[in-house]
């Protein structure tokens, strides 16, 4: 979360299965967080369950994927929050 804040992304993708911190605990900070609240986010997973995307939209996420990633939806479903990268402009990749 300190990357975020620091760097402010145009796009945040979050597994959902984290290790370390609850993927609803990420999504309430940042929500918190005046200088990355309006960050959108997109929940990301390989283990999909029943009510997962509902409970991923109701913690405050703006999207989710499940895998196995189709690459023409992923890069649709990212390109719905972020404007595309101009070609040859690098000072835009974090």
């Amino acid at each position: 979360m300190t990357i975020a804040r620091r760097k402010l992304p145009d796009l945040i993708l979050c597994d959902i299965r984290l290790p370390d911190i609850p993927e609803k605990k990420v999504a309430r900070r940042l929500r918190e967080d005046p200088a990355t609240r309006r960050i959108p986010m997109v929940a990301v997973t390989a283990l999909a369950m029943v009510g997962d995307r509902e409970n991923m939209m109701a913690a405050g996420f703006n999207g989710y994927i499940s895998k196995p990633i189709e690459p023409r939806s992923f890069v649709e479903t990212c390109e719905r929050f972020v404007q595309p990268v101009r070609a040859g402009d690098q000072s835009l990749l974090v």
